[in-house]
């Protein structure tokens, strides 16, 4: 495999159906990934998406290569569904139960 592509494993969040994807990028930029996505998907994602690696919000203007290496994971998530992404992503808060 070439240096400048990546193999990744792409899993899509809910609302979207629950699908994996291996997908080969050769995108420098990780918006230039998030448009590949959605071309690729176009019959499942017509919205704008948001991609996280290991619970971090990946920014559009960085390079894949700096952020990513081979076989990494990313969630697909809908950018108006992130809000919902985390709070199911964020483990509750046990209740104090010690006496004061």
């Amino acid at each position: 495999m070439d240096d400048d592509k990546l193999k990744l494993e792409i899993t899509l969040a809910p609302p979207l159906p629950q699908r994996k994807f291996l997908l080969v990028c050769a995108q420098k930029t990780v918006k230039d990934l998030k448009n590949e996505i959605r071309r690729r998907l176009v019959t499942l994602i017509q919205e704008p998406i948001t991609l996280i690696s290991d619970g971090f919000e990946l920014m559009d203007d960085d390079l894949v290569v700096d952020l990513l290496s081979n076989r990494d994971s990313l969630v697909v998530v809908l950018h108006q569904h992130l809000q919902s992404y985390y709070a199911q992503e964020t483990p509750s808060q046990p209740a104090d139960t010690t006496d004061t």
